[in-house]
Order: structure tokens, then sequence, then C-alpha cells
């Protein structure tokens, strides 16, 4: 009897998590409406924090469920430049903040879970290069072309959150401890948060369409893509997990689930969002369906190229906007054109501090071909981050790091398969992001990648020790018998 018993309580909590979801949202409109949302925003931030402190192991969607009641609420504002304004208010900061905060404390009230002192006595190389990472970007934060004496407090906050934070939550995914079975349940609550926010997104993008017009839409669309960046996590995760050796196959949900996330990816209007889905899924399907991906490439080629056709001659939404966003030549691309520009801005100061480059606090010159010439701190292209902020020394370093994660799951996926399947998709997800933008050290984005590398380096510790003391169990049964 008791399994049908869990099984309805099961059932009976999904469906409350569900209907909560579904209210949160839609609240999100009516309190807009009401000029009242500050409520929801403050009850959000406050009851998320103290859930997260209670279940930790829930941190990953309920972080994000925080971002999107944000997000809805508080559209992120920029300047006509696209750069937020200096020491303007920005919401999803404190939201993430406070998770921090609650898993911090959580932390520092259970110590219980600290790693035995046996894995703490020992550090991978991959840890080491975290160490030698953080280092670097200390060094160049100090060692800059403007140094933190120098600057204004909160410019000094504003720029060194944007790489402590990644450090910050590896920190915390590393400490956490937390068990596949935690990580699993908190994807799914993930996935669930991400499908019923795609729909109030496709909803009211719809609605602003076609009572206000396409730039209403489009505008609202444009506020939204921090949320939907994590949208096009969830995309490639319900794909690798059909993909996977050891996946499921293919059910109607996960069908569904595609064709609501992906419109809202591409209504986004983000090339690099959706680029970065598309590579990471084609990455995949080339690693684990090769053959099926040589037999279907002709078909699918065909396919997207008629139903663009049909689409453009038939849709003023996909002419004036999909179309004109990810079916332009470069050379009528003004963002293109702008983000060449700032690559060479890059080079240029690269050849002046090659070792550092300019540091943390820097910012270049370069020229816009809408704005003209302008200053600013942001480097549109991951790479370029590292390059302007680090030099050649810190861009190295990362990719050492990378190679060393990339060794570490892959020695994951040969012992426990499943357990390392999330953390190297997400991980897969935000390298290919790196060609469009710092997703790795962007506080608004580097939480969710953070906390998955801390749990890489807590599975890698826990199952080399085994492996370590499985090795001395039989070395000592040989002994013995010998002797």
């Amino acid at each position: 009897m008791d399994a049908p018993i869990d099984q309805v309580a099961t059932e009976r909590s999904s469906g409350t998590f569900i209907v909560l979801l579904v209210a949160s949202f839609l609240g999100t409109q009516v309190l807009s409406y009401l000029d009242a949302g500050f409520i929801l925003y403050w009850i959000t931030v406050l009851g998320a924090a103290l859930y997260v402190f209670r279940r930790p192991g829930e941190g990953i969607w309920v972080t994000f469920f925080a971002l999107a009641i944000t997000s809805l609420l508080y559209p992120i504002s920029m300047s006509e430049l696209g750069e937020p304004g200096a020491g303007e208010f920005r919401p999803y900061n404190v939201a993430i903040a406070s998770m921090a905060g609650a898993m911090i404390f959580n932390l520092w009230l259970r110590r219980r879970r600290r790693l035995p002192l046996i894995l703490l006595r020992r550090r991978s190389g991959t840890l080491k290069l975290v160490l030698a990472l953080a280092g670097v970007f200390c060094l160049a934060t100090i060692c800059g072309d403007l140094s933190p004496m120098k600057a204004e407090a909160l410019y000094v906050l504003q720029q060194s959150s944007a790489w402590i934070s990644f450090f910050l939550f590896l920190w915390i995914g590393y400490k956490l401890a937390l068990s596949p079975v935690e990580i699993e349940q908190s994807l799914e609550r993930f996935h669930s948060a991400v499908l019923i926010y795609s729909l109030v997104f496709l909803g009211k993008f719809a609605y602003l369409n076609y009572d206000d017009g396409l730039r209403a839409a489009t505008e609202f669309a444009w506020t939204q893509r921090m949320v939907l960046f994590f949208a096009g996590c969830s995309l490639v995760l319900i794909f690798a997990r059909r993909l996977a050796p050891e996946g499921r196959s293919p059910t109607k949900s996960g069908w569904l689930s595609a064709l609501i996330v992906v419109p809202a990816i591409v209504l986004s209007g983000s090339r690099g969002l959706t680029g970065a889905a598309f590579l990471t899924v084609f990455v995949l399907v080339a690693s684990w369906r090769t053959r099926t991906l040589l037999r279907l490439s002709p078909i699918l080629l065909v396919a997207l190229v008629a139903v663009a056709f049909v689409l453009r001659s038939h849709s003023q939404l996909v002419e004036e906007y999909v179309v004109s966003k990810f079916l332009v030549t470069p050379d009528e691309d003004p963002s293109f054109v702008g983000r060449v520009a700032e690559m060479g801005a890059v080079i240029e100061a690269l050849q002046r501090n090659p070792v550092l480059g300019s540091g943390t606090l820097a910012s270049y010159m370069f020229f816009d071909p809408l704005f003209g010439w302008r200053e600013s701190s942001f480097v549109d292209s991951g790479v370029g981050y590292l390059l302007l902020k680090t030099g050649l020394l810190g861009t190295g370093v990362f990719v050492l790091l990378v190679l060393s994660y990339l060794k570490v799951l892959r020695q994951l996926r040969q012992s426990v398969a499943a357990a390392a399947l999330i953390p190297m998709v997400v991980f897969v997800f935000y390298l290919t992001f790196l060609v469009f933008g710092s997703a790795f050290f962007d506080p608004r984005y580097s939480w969710l990648v953070g906390i998955l590398c801390g749990y890489i380096l807590y599975l890698n510790k826990i199952y080399s020790e085994k492996t370590s003391l499985w090795v001395m169990e039989i070395g000592n049964q040989w002994k013995s018998k010998l002797s």
C-alpha cells in the first residue's frame, strides 16, 4: 500500500507546484497592470531565499523562478547604447544575491555537510586550475589599467561581480555536496518552470503584437533575453536526454516541450542564444547519433529552406522580425559590424598588455556603426572578454581549465553516465555561447554553470576516492593472500 500512497502524494505535490508556477507568472501581469509588482517581487525574493535555505538542493529551479518573476515584473532596461546605466537598480542582482546568501547561510549552519577530511587533503588538477584562474582575475584587477583605488567603489563592485559570481557559485556547488537525485529533481522542476514561463512569454508576445504592433512585441522580447537564455539551456537538455546512449526514447511530452520552447527562443531575437542552442544540439547529435545526422542532414536542410521561403512570403512577423534577424548578410548587419569593431579594439588593447590584458575594470574605445565612437567596459564575445580583461595568461588558464573539465566529464561519463549527463550538457552549452557572450563571467548567467561546475568537482572527488579505496582494498586482499 505504500507505493500507491507515495505516488498519490508525489502527484499532488507536482500539481500544487504547477498551480503555484502558473499563478505566480500570471500574477506578474495583473500586478504590473495595477502598479503593484513590487509586492510580488519582494514576496518572491524573500520566500525563495527562505525556501533555498531550507532546501539548498532545489536552488537551481528556485533561482530561475526568481529571475523569471523579476524579469516579467521589471523588464531589463538599457540605455540607447545598449548598456545598463551606472548605479541603476538591478532587481535581478538582488534576486541572485539572495539565493547565494541563502545557500551560504545553509552551509554555515550545517557544517556536517562538509566533505570528509580525506577528500580535502587532495586537490585535483582541475581544482588547482580553478584557483589559478581566480588568482589571475585578482591580479588583473589589481594591476590593470584602472586601479581599484582610483575607481568608484560602486563601479569596482559592478565590474568585479562579473567574475566573482562564477567562482562563488562554483564554491557553493562544491560545498553543497548534492546527490545526483537532488540535481535531477531540481532540473525537472527547472524544466517545468521554463515551459510555463515560455507559454506566458509567447502569450504576451502575441497579445502585444496584436494590440500594440510588432515593435512593442519585439521590445518586450528583447527585455526577456536574460530568462530566455535558460530556456535555451532547457531545450538542449530536452534533446540530450533523448540523444544520449543511456537516454530515453522521445515522448509526446518531450516533443511538446520542444515545440513550446523553440518559438520562445527564436522570438527572443537573440542570434547568440539561438545559435548556441542549435549548435549544442548539433554537437550532441554528431557525437551520439552520427549516422542519423548524415542521413537526415540533406532532408533537414531542404525543409528549413522551404519553411523559411514560405514563411517569408506569408508572414509579416517572420519577414520583418525573424528573417531580418537571422537571414541577413554580415555586411548589412550593424550588430555584426559592431562586434567585429569590438574585437578589433580588443586585439589592439591586447597588443599593449599581452600578459594580463587591460584588467577587469578597464574600458576600451571602438566604432559602433549605429552610435559612432563609444567607450565601453562590456564585451559581447566571451573570448574577447577574457582577452581584454585577463590577457593571454587568463585566456590560456581558462582554456586549460575547460580541457580539464572535459577530461573529468569524460571519465565520469564512463563510470556514472547518468549523473554526469546534465552537468556535461550545460557545460557544453555555455562553451558554445562563449562565441556570442561571456556567460561564464556574467552574474545573470554564471550562477547555473558555477553550481554545476562545483557539482562536477564534487562528483569527481567522490568517485575518484571510491575508486582509490577500492584499489587499496583489492591490494590489501592480495597482500594478505600472498603472506
